[in-house]
């Protein structure tokens, strides 16, 4: 490579079945798709950028942006480092007890409710402090002295979560310190670092789940590093993250994988459709979707899993419906589809090493998929063993192949409908309003089908659909946040801890600005509503009863409290990635398959597809 050549930037996507790599050098784009290796991605992650950085003649990547689903897996199938828990004397069953709430209202009996610390690793200590900070009873660590007195020498990862440690850390800092310094080895987190606001449950929980995250991804990290010049990783809320926060912070990466897909989705959106689409992005074991308008849909805290997890994340729901997910008969003869997916290894019966019926091997079956097409570049499809898998199928339920196929594939449609209307239909959105854009390896597969069922006006499928969430990935910015509850605290100080928290995430990100945001509430009340925050707790309030008057038809006449703080800063986004363009292509009508590289587009009978410059496809009933 010579001197004076463009850096070469990367993104690298990791999926239950396949890892997305695509690398981009000034104008030059090369792209990637290896079978993911679950035992240890970062094998599929080097395995992948070889292959880009080998087709583009260079010698290593300058930049690496990870989209990782190692802290997400850890927590959907309790696979971590059970961690320590330190909290107040008399705090111990904080987490055993949560909330109280009851999964499933009308069982005599409830199952326990899972944690991620046993009640023996829970360690009280003495001393407290107010919600305002000030310090009633000492500090006093007896009881975690007897603990560390009597721990092997195999490092540990720790949870340190007191109350109110978001109005003085002072307790929290000084527990670490005497953790740090009989324990040097061992991963501490501290949730005044964590989540610095109040609610203990919600900022235990979120604390807990990084320290039993936090050391396998120090590992896996510890690996992609060596990857590259220099490693962001995705953060769940839609932007980069030093690899540094990733380390110290996993909690931040658990939407990492499907972030990607709708920072690329919104792009689409703001190309093609201003006012919002539905981001489809169906890969090989999950199905993800989002509302996009205008904007990145964050919130700010979600379940992954068992596990509350209150930081800012994408509005993002997920199905266990994928390509990969198998088809199978329940006790009451009835056909079902997933969760259960073949992922890479061995994947759908048509990749030539699995057995088991797939929604891959639905659409091979009924010529969607066509036998010609080679997954991911490489994997030529076994159709004959696609069919002997779902004809096992199909004399269970007494049906033809065919009709075996169309049910699995009817089924998925249908989850996935469900899911959409969670995040449309039950917050007061039409489907019908927006077009659906379909990303992912299976999602221009089911396209069409899924936008009948909702009744979306059109489809979008986007140039180099099957790997848009590590498109979305090098088009993100890098983003800086802070939360902090200032709860009774005077104006004056919420005024300048906003700008002080402006200031720190800016510096962060890269820029001169950041978006600072009040959570307000009536005094009483439980929730709170976040409105932009100027500086002018008096303009704050303001908008916030006009906001309270929209959501809930009302306003109250009583005082009005700030609760909490939340400030983002955005970086600089990189340049546009070079169109892949649509050169040659002509005007598709339905039924017919087209495919590349990335995925394969069905048009369905009724529907015809027309391309536009920038490569995307636009689908629309004929």
């Amino acid at each position: 490579m010579a001197a004076d050549s463009p850096e070469l930037r990367v993104a690298v996507d990791t999926g239950g079945t396949f890892t997305d790599v695509v690398a981009v050098q000034g104008a030059r784009v090369a792209v990637a798709k290896v079978p993911s290796t679950p035992d240890n991605p970062a094998r599929a992650v080097a395995q992948g950028m070889a292959r880009v950085i080998e087709g583009l003649g260079a010698r290593a990547a300058a930049s690496l942006i990870h989209g990782t689903t190692v802290a997400t897996n850890a927590l959907l199938e309790n696979r971590g480092e059970r961690p320590w828990l330190v909290v107040n004397r008399g705090f111990e069953d904080l987490l055993l007890i949560g909330r109280q709430a009851r999964p499933d209202l009308h069982a005599l009996q409830p199952a326990p409710r899972p944690v991620l610390v046993p009640p023996e690793r829970v360690v009280g200590v003495g001393g407290r402090v107010t919600a305002t900070g000030a310090e009633v009873e000492p500090l006093d660590v007896e009881a975690l002295d007897a603990v560390l007195a009597e721990l092997p020498g195999a490092p540990c990862s720790w949870a340190v979560c007191l109350l109110h440690a978001y109005a003085n850390p002072d307790h929290e800092r000084r527990v670490a310190e005497r953790i740090a310094r009989v324990r040097p080895g061992d991963a501490i987190s501290l949730s005044s670092e964590v989540l610095p606001v109040f609610r203990e449950v919600e900022r235990a929980s979120t604390t807990v789940a990084n320290a039993f995250v936090r050391p396998r991804m120090e590992r896996y990290l510890g690996e992609v590093e060596m990857l590259a010049g220099a490693v962001e990783i995705m953060g769940s809320s839609g932007g980069r993250l030093p690899v540094s926060v990733a380390r110290a912070q996993p909690v931040h990466t658990a939407l990492s994988g499907p972030a990607g897909g709708v920072v690329g989705a919104l792009g689409v959106a703001r190309s093609h459709h201003p006012d919002g689409v539905l981001s489809f992005d169906m890969g090989g074991t999950s199905t993800d979707v989002a509302l996009c308008r205008g904007e990145l849909p964050v919130r700010h805290g979600s379940m992954i899993g068992d596990w509350a997890i209150h930081v800012p994340m994408l509005d993002i729901h997920t199905v266990g419906a994928g390509g990969g997910s198998i088809a199978w008969v329940d006790d009451g003869g009835a056909l079902r589809v997933g969760p259960r997916s073949a992922g890479a290894d061995p994947g759908p019966a048509c990749y030539g090493r699995g057995e088991l019926p797939t929604v891959t091997d639905a659409n091979v079956v009924l010529g969607r998929l066509p036998a010609d097409t080679l997954l991911g570049g490489d994997i030529p499809i076994d159709a004959d063993r696609a069919r002997r898998a779902l004809s096992a199928l199909a004399v269970r339920i007494g049906a033809s192949v065919e009709e075996t196929a169309i049910g699995v594939i009817r089924i998925a449609v249908e989850t996935m409908a469900q899911a959409i209307r969670r995040i449309s239909v039950e917050r007061g959105e039409d489907p019908r309003r927006y077009p659906l854009c379909a990303l992912g390896g299976a999602g221009a597969l089911h396209a069409c089908a899924l936008a009948d069922v909702l009744g979306c006006p059109s489809v979008l499928v986007p140039a180099r659909a099957g790997l848009l969430s590590a498109v979305g990935m090098l088009q993100s910015a890098p983003i800086a946040e802070r939360s902090l509850t200032v709860l009774g605290r005077p104006e004056a100080e919420i005024v300048r801890r906003a700008e002080e928290l402006s200031r720190l995430c800016s510096r962060a990100a890269g820029t001169s600005e950041a978006q600072v945001g009040l959570e307000l509430r009536y005094r009483g009340q439980s929730f709170e509503l976040e409105v932009p925050f100027a500086g002018d707790p008096g303009e704050a309030a303001a908008a916030f009863a006009e906001r309270h008057r929209v959501r809930f038809g009302y306003v109250l006449d009583a005082p009005v409290e700030p609760v909490t703080l939340r400030v983002r800063a955005e970086g600089e986004m990189p340049p546009v990635l070079p169109s892949a363009g649509s050169a040659g292509a002509e005007e598709v009508m339905g039924p017919r398959a087209v495919a590349d590289l990335s995925a394969t587009l069905w048009v369905a009978e009724g529907w015809r597809a027309r391309p536009l410059a920038d490569g995307t496809w636009h689908l629309e009933r004929s």
